[in-house]
């Protein structure tokens, strides 16, 4: 693509990997919260992983290791 030309279309290839892993994720999320709860309120530790995870994006990319690393 040339410098000069325009984004015009995106695509994501959401497949059943992607659907079928999301539901780990998300329970793996909850627990985490709710070990560290003595520290906080979970929707909070929740959002500082979301923050951690978008912060070591660019080094871990997305997927286990970036999730696990940014807790």
């Amino acid at each position: 693509m040339r410098r000069n030309d325009k984004l015009t279309t995106i695509g994501f290839d959401a497949d059943d990997t992607l659907w079928q892993n999301e539901q780990f994720f998300r329970l793996t999320e909850k627990r985490f919260a709710a070990m560290l709860v003595d520290h906080g309120e979970a929707e909070h530790i929740s959002a500082r992983l979301l923050e951690a995870e978008r912060r070591n994006l660019a080094v871990y990319g997305f997927g286990i290791q970036g999730f696990t690393l940014s807790m």
